[in-house]
């Protein structure tokens, strides 16, 4: 999300099935952005609607609640009657680092990465390192297999993840959350969407910290 000075706002994401969106705006003012998108390439019915209030805290800048409804669609392997749920908004404003300095700073030695929810029949916590060209990878190799690489530019997070007993990789993305310093993210697995979050507060979560 891109806020200008003049109250304009530009959103680009990825919603947790995979599904590209962008939408345009502008911020009241009260401080609320009223969000209505219908994502590109989802089954007819399928919105992406809310409104968000920009509140500075310790931990968010943004509050609010996103409405996310998908219509049906017979050969969608994992939602093929669609659904219709609710998500809380946290949002942290990005600061760019300077340069070689991480945009997420962990005590080496002690970071974490947990992953949980979708079908995992548990939480998996992997230790993990951040180098300084921003690549987070296992301290012990192995399953999971996890790799990520953090985007010092845009503060977002992609990579990997090989569930166990699994040969195929799924996909990884996510953001930095600075003031909650930490990363919230997602990935796919076999038949459900599983979350793959980074959050310190969460039991189910990839805590890098």
């Amino acid at each position: 999300m891109l806020v200008n000075r003049a109250g304009g706002v530009v959103i680009v994401g990825r919603l947790s099935d995979g599904t590209p969106f962008s939408t345009a705006g502008r911020v009241a003012n009260d401080g609320s952005l009223a969000i209505y998108v219908r994502p590109r390439g989802s089954p007819a019915g399928s919105i992406l609607n809310g409104v968000l209030e920009f509140q500075s805290t310790s931990v968010s800048d943004l509050a609010g609640t996103l409405a996310w409804t998908k219509g049906p669609n017979a050969r969608d392997p994992f939602y093929p009657a669609g659904f219709a749920l609710q998500s809380p908004v946290v949002g942290s404003r990005f600061v760019r680092p300077a340069p070689g300095i991480q945009p997420l700073i962990v005590t080496t030695g002690t970071a974490t990465a947990a992953l949980g929810g979708g079908d995992l029949s548990q939480t998996l916590t992997v230790q993990v390192n951040i180098s300084s060209r921003d690549r987070v990878t296992m301290v012990t190799p192995g399953q999971p297999d996890l790799a990520l690489a953090i985007n010092p530019i845009t503060g977002t997070v992609g990579g990997r993840f090989v569930m166990p007993n699994a040969t195929v990789p799924s996909p990884v993305g996510g953001v930095i959350l600075q003031k909650q310093g930490a990363a919230f993210g997602y990935f796919r697995g076999d038949g459900s969407i599983r979350q793959l979050l980074a959050d310190a507060m969460r039991a189910t979560a990839l805590k890098i910290r």
